[in-house]
């Protein structure tokens, strides 16, 4: 019986250790592949790094489907990097200055269309709306600066645009209290009192 168990004990440390062997086996070339794939890829990689047909052409599909100029200039400077002598180069530098070239160009055209749509618009507007537009005002303002008129707390520039540059501005500095009196006609019988950049009074309008 002894013996028995002996035996079986051997049959089992036997067991093990060939499971064992089998494990490492498939161990090692699980390695070998891996370690076979890592070769390949950098073999790719540094053929891809050492072909500037490959940059170039993608440079070219990129061109084609309507790449902006600072995207192919990344693959550009890859080129540069490791073939600034290369034919391939030169190529994609011309190709690259030839979509800036066409990029000015439709940056110029919508520039152009743009003032287009801005005259046509503004050729829309009333009178009123245009004075509006062009100040940033109410529409009582705009209608205020069309009949040549004032109130008090418009501003300075709405008065300005409402009654024109005056005929003498008089500017006056006392404690606590600093202001500009504007004079129009010819013997400056009107006047308009500006404080802080706004009407505070005025006589003769």
């Amino acid at each position: 019986m002894k013996k028995i168990f002996i035996l079986i004990l051997i049959f089992l440390c036997f067991v093990v250790i060939i499971y064992n062997q089998l494990l490492i086996i498939n161990l090692k070339k699980e390695i070998q592949s891996k370690d076979y794939l890592i070769k390949n890829i950098n073999k790719e990689l540094d053929n891809y790094k050492f072909d500037p047909a490959k940059i170039y052409a993608e440079i070219k599909m990129s061109y084609k489907d309507g790449a902006t100029s600072e995207s192919l200039k990344i693959k550009y400077d890859e080129l540069v990097k490791y073939h600034s002598a290369a034919p391939e180069t030169e190529e994609a530098k011309n190709l690259i200055d030839k979509k800036i070239r066409e990029e000015e160009t439709i940056r110029k055209k919508e520039i152009i269309l743009a003032k287009k749509r801005e005259k046509a618009r503004k050729a829309k507007m009333k009178p009123a709306e245009k004075i509006m537009d062009r100040y940033g005002c109410s529409y009582r303002e705009a209608n205020l600066i069309l009949n040549h008129k004032i109130e008090i707390g418009m501003d300075a520039k709405l008065c300005r645009a409402s009654l024109g540059e005056p005929q003498n501005i008089q500017r006056f500095n006392y404690p606590g209290s600093e202001f500009e009196m504007w004079f129009y006609g010819r013997y400056s019988q009107r006047a308009v009192r500006i404080e802080n950049k706004k009407v505070v009074s005025f006589i003769g309008f």
